[in-house]
C-alpha cells in the first residue's frame, strides 16, 4: 500500500518504448481530474510557485490550455520572441506591446512554441487536441514538441502573430528565474549504488514482469534513502499528476488529487 506522498501514486509500466509523447498519452488514461501536471523525470523544482493561481488561471480563463513553468531557456521569454519566431526568410511583425493576461493574480505570457518542459494543462484540451488522432501532431517514440511545437510556431510565422492566443499556450512569467531545472541522471547515482540496483534485479529472475517492475521500484527506493536528496528512477515513463479543482464564478480551490 503506497503511503506518504505516494498514497496517489501508480507506476504505468509500457509494454514497449513509447517515447515521451505517447508515455504522456497512456499517462493521460489514467486521469479523471480535469487539470493535469506534467512532470518529466529528470526535471526538479528549484523553487516554490502559485500552483493554485495557475490552475484557477486554467479553470477560469477560456483561451488558457496550457501553462508551462519558467526553466532556463524561457528567462526574459518577450525578448527572444524576435529570434524564435524570424529565422532564415521568416519575417513576423510582433507587436511592440505583447498582450499578456493577469488572471487570479497569476502574470502569463503567451509561448509562440510548446515546450515539453513541466507544465500545467487542461486535460480534455490535451487528449482532444493535442492527440486528437485527425491532426497528427504527435508521433510514437517522439516528443510533443517535436511536432506539435514546430506546427504551432509554423502557424504563427505564416500567419502572423496574433496566432499565438489560439493555441492558448501560456509561460506563467512570476520570476525571472527557473521554477525547474534539469537533472544530469549520469550523476545521479553513485557506480556502486548503480551496481546495488542491478544485483537486486537479478537475483529475482523468475518474477513476473510486473513483480519485477514492483522489484525495481523497492530498489529504487532503497537507493533513494542512502542519498541526501530525491532520486526518480525511470524509464520512457512520465510522472502525471491529476489536479481537481472546485470551482464556482469567482474562485477555483485544490481539492486533494492524485498521480500516476
Amino acid at each position: 500500500t503506497n503511503v506518504g506522498i505516494w498514497e496517489y501514486s501508480k507506476i504505468v509500466q509500457l509494454g514497449s518504448r513509447h517515447g515521451f509523447g505517447f508515455a504522456v498519452r497512456e499517462g493521460l488514461r489514467q486521469v479523471s481530474t480535469p487539470f493535469v501536471l506534467v512532470l518529466q523525470h529528470d526535471r526538479v523544482f528549484m523553487r516554490a510557485f502559485d500552483l493554485l493561481g495557475a490552475i484557477k488561471a486554467l479553470a477560469l480563463e477560456k483561451s488558457v490550455n496550457y501553462i508551462l513553468l519558467q526553466n532556463t531557456s524561457t528567462l526574459g521569454y518577450l525578448k527572444k520572441l524576435g529570434d524564435l519566431l524570424n529565422k532564415g526568410k521568416h519575417k513576423v511583425e510582433i507587436p511592440s506591446q505583447v498582450q499578456q493576461l493577469t488572471v487570479a493574480d497569476v502574470a502569463l505570457t503567451p509561448l509562440v512554441q510548446w515546450l515539453d518542459s513541466t507544465h500545467i494543462c487542461k486535460t480534455e484540451w490535451y487528449r482532444s487536441f493535442v492527440f486528437n488522432p485527425a491532426r497528427k501532431l504527435v508521433s510514437r517514440g517522439g516528443f510533443i514538441e517535436d511536432k506539435f511545437g514546430q506546427a504551432q510556431i509554423a502557424d504563427i510565422r505564416s500567419r502572423g502573430f496574433q496566432r499565438v492566443y489560439e493555441w492558448g499556450c501560456w509561460l506563467l512569467d512570476d520570476k525571472q528565474e527557473r521554477c525547474v531545472g534539469h537533472v544530469n541522471g549520469r550523476r545521479a547515482i553513485s557506480a556502486a549504488q548503480k551496481q546495488a540496483m542491478i544485483d537486486f534485479c537479478r537475483s529475482n529472475p523468475s518474477e513476473s514482469l510486473q513483480s519485477n517492475a514492483e522489484l525495481r521500484w523497492q530498489a529504487a527506493m532503497e537507493v533513494k534513502e542512502s542519498l541526501k536528496e530525491h532520486i526518480y528512477i525511470k524509464r520512457s515513463i512520465s510522472s502525471v499528476t491529476s489536479l481537481q479543482p472546485k470551482v464556482d464564478e469567482k474562485t477555483a480551490v485544490v481539492e486533494k488529487g492524485t498521480s500516476s
